[in-house]
């Protein structure tokens, strides 16, 4: 049932007088975005796998790095042929350790991710069209279209958690390696950069929290609003100093959010440099449904 079947079963009970008196007007829904609790909850969550990772190779692989060190920066006569055995040893050791906890975690924190912003959202968004018509719909509105896109966001998010893993291990052994090859980079440098490339691993496990809590919540923003029949909406920035201008430095180029502010949209016509709000790469950018009341 639409949004406007619903309003016009509401407007039957009303007298006939009353109903040509009524004129049709457009009404703008509050916007439900992203909360910030729930972002918060995803990115201490995935930054916890983060360093219970970092905390693995300081135990495991630094004291080999340092033990060793005499080996990999001696002379090519005097290298111990095994040596480089043992750090591949211990680096499938560590790798083997850390994607099996995120293999463990990741459906867990994914389907978190998914079940608290599809609520939060249901909750904000069924509140505002109630505010606006005086009817609570969120029970008689069919959602069976949500399904198919929480499970494909679920998927998408255990992958990219299960990623976090498998390529910061991807440049441990590279730069490890690469260095040891070279046989001119002390312990002490190794393991400075190993702690750099876990500064940066924590840095990406932030963005995907934050960028991936905007998107579920564009995403079941977008089926709900058209499950209710609603096909536009007004494009609102957060309007401070970080909304993105485009991609070319200018105001109105190609990708700028600031320049779609207070602009009209449909649901079925996405913009084709931005897509819709929220979905483009950590947009903070919220929809403001619009209905005819």
């Amino acid at each position: 049932m639409t949004l406007a079947e619903i309003i016009q079963a509401q407007r039957q009970i009303e007298s006939p007088r009353a109903r040509r008196r009524r004129l049709p007007r457009q009404r703008k829904l509050r916007a439900a975005g992203t909360a910030a609790t729930d972002t918060l909850r995803a990115t201490r969550q995935l930054r916890a796998i983060v360093r219970e990772i970092q905390e693995s190779v300081s135990v495991q692989l630094f004291p080999l790095l340092r033990r060793l060190e005499p080996e990999y920066l001696a002379d090519s006569a005097r290298v111990r042929d095994d040596f480089a055995d043992d750090i591949q040893e211990v680096l499938d050791r560590i790798r083997a350790d850390g994607e099996s906890l995120a293999g463990q975690r990741a459906s867990l924190i994914a389907s978190d991710m998914t079940r608290r912003a599809n609520e939060r959202n249901r909750q904000r968004f069924y509140k505002s069209v109630e505010e606006a018509i005086g009817i609570d719909v969120s029970a008689i509105v069919n959602e069976s279209g949500l399904e198919p896109v929480l499970k494909m966001k679920t998927r998408e998010n255990v992958g990219l958690i299960k990623s976090i893993t498998s390529d910061h291990f991807d440049q441990i052994e590279r730069m490890v390696y690469e260095n040891v090859i070279q046989g001119r980079t002390s312990a002490k440098s190794m393991i400075v950069e190993l702690r750099e490339l876990g500064v940066k691993t924590d840095a990406r496990a932030r963005f995907i929290a934050r960028d991936q809590t905007s998107k579920l919540t564009a995403a079941v923003n977008r089926e709900r609003n058209q499950a209710l029949g609603i096909t536009e909406y007004i494009w609102r920035t957060v309007a401070d100093e970080r909304v993105r201008i485009g991609r070319d430095k200018t105001i109105n180029g190609p990708g700028s959010h600031r320049a779609k502010n207070g602009k009209k949209f449909s649901w079925d016509k996405p913009p084709k440099d931005t897509g819709h709000p929220g979905e483009d790469y950590q947009c903070r950018c919220v929809a403001e449904p619009i209905i005819v009341i």
